[in-house]
């Protein structure tokens, strides 16, 4: 078993002070200050991109929100935080009543409701429980079993991210129970004990299922094996179907570990693999990588009480940490796969094991953040890097969560204050239990 570094209490460690606390006030400051113009007069941005739904958790209202709701935390901050997370969580209310989204947790309904009922007041006793009516169209939708994407991002896992935090409301587990029913219909056994979740060729765009023409398993935690695990892994936890949702983890677990590439010179863990068709390397982040993989297996690991599970997901972490510490800082900072999401999952892993390389990464990559913050473009500094409908790398201006300044700001808190964060369970990468 790796050991345990001494000298680290259970509580949430701020990484940040001196001279790089000062600076991370500074970005966060001005990045609080564009988000306010944005929200008071978005046409005053200049260049403006927005995707997704304007109340969606990636792109939109639910994802300032929760930017603002750490940003209220901070004594700091130079703009009333809090008055505008209320004026932006009622818009995403009345978003929510006024038109109909989809059913992904990062860009529909699901994701908004998440928001919302973390911090609307609960219901009094005589009043009825505004979200219920939601969780009651999850329950019959995903009970008739005709969803097709599984991932996070766009499907089943992402809605139940939610159901777990509507427990233990009937409908709540109605839902997830009728998600690990589907996932186990879907499983692909390996013939070895492992089971895995295949993309099929159907759900490819035409040059690659050219390419791959049988599918392939996506190693990605946003679209794919790692993120199912995770949230199986909590569903399991929280006593959903146990039995079989524990087999579907120990299964999963001993396929994912079995792809592991070691030794290589490339990440340990590509994009995706297939029978038919090349494997895809990636570099470290959330979305995909050995990063995000690190913290889907801790993710996992935590929720089943497995310290041998533990002793990889750090083994694994550790070698993404060693080729951080030398590797260029990416083009942009986003929390998807940019600088800040690097430092921040950094940070998480630290907060968790106590081992000073963990530490040691995250300062690296809160510095890239710095470094890659241009004051007077984008808000608060920050540009973002998308790929267009086109294929092409565009810079965009955009406030939003998942790609844009909001995350900087919510990764760069979370190195700041002595809280810890809650808004990174919708990334399935928060293995401790968050005490705000």
């Amino acid at each position: 078993m790796l050991p345990r570094e001494s000298g680290i209490s259970p509580i949430w460690h701020p990484l940040l002070g001196g001279t790089k606390l000062a600076r991370a006030g500074e970005v966060v400051g001005a990045i609080a200050i564009d988000v306010a113009r944005y929200i008071d007069s978005p046409e005053s941005i200049a260049g403006l991109h927005r995707t997704g739904d304007p109340a969606g958790l990636a792109g939109g209202d639910a994802g300032l929100v929760l930017f603002l709701a750490a940003l209220a935390r901070y004594e700091d901050s130079p703009i009333d935080a809090a008055a505008l997370r209320d004026k932006v969580l009622q818009r995403a209310v009345d978003a929510l009543a006024a038109r109909a989204l989809d059913s992904s947790l990062f860009s529909g309904f699901p994701g908004v409701a998440w928001v919302v009922q973390r911090f609307l007041p609960a219901p009094k006793s005589d009043g009825g429980d505004a979200l219920a009516a939601i969780d009651d169209v999850l329950a019959d939708h995903l009970g008739r079993g005709n969803s097709r994407e599984l991932d996070l991002i766009s499907g089943l896992v992402g809605i139940g991210v939610y159901l777990l935090d509507r427990l233990p409301r009937p409908a709540a587990v109605v839902g997830l129970q009728a998600i690990v029913r589907t996932l186990a219909e879907r499983a692909d056994p390996d013939g070895s004990g492992g089971v895995a979740w295949r993309v099929p060729p159907e759900e490819l765009d035409e040059d690659d299922r050219s390419q791959y023409p049988d599918g392939r398993f996506d190693l990605g935690v946003a679209h794919g094996v790692p993120g199912i695990m995770a949230f199986l892994a909590r569903a399991a936890a929280a006593g959903i179907d146990r039995e079989r949702t524990s087999a579907l983890v120990d299964a999963c677990f001993a396929w994912l570990l079995r792809q592991e590439r070691i030794g290589q010179g490339v990440s340990a863990f590509p994009y995706w693999i297939a029978t038919i068709g090349p494997a895809k390397n990636t570099e470290f982040a959330w979305c995909y990588g050995d990063l995000g993989v690190s913290l889907a297996v801790l993710t996992t690991a935590t929720a089943a009480g497995r310290a041998d599970w533990r002793d990889q997901a750090i083994r694994i972490g550790l070698a993404v940490a060693r080729r951080a510490m030398q590797a260029p800082p990416r083009a942009d900072a986003g929390l998807c796969h940019g600088n800040c999401g690097v430092a921040h999952q950094f940070n998480r892993l630290y907060q968790a094991t106590g081992q000073s390389l963990f530490r040691d990464a995250a300062r690296r990559w809160y510095d890239h953040t710095f470094s890659s913050c241009q004051a007077g473009k984008g808000i608060g500094g920050f540009l973002s890097l998308i790929r267009d409908e086109n294929l092409q790398d565009v810079w965009i201006t955009t406030p939003e969560l998942l790609n844009g300044a909001a995350g900087i700001g919510l990764g760069l808190l979370a190195g700041m204050l002595p809280i810890e964060p809650d808004w990174d369970r919708i990334l399935l990468i928060s293995p401790l239990r968050a005490s705000c």
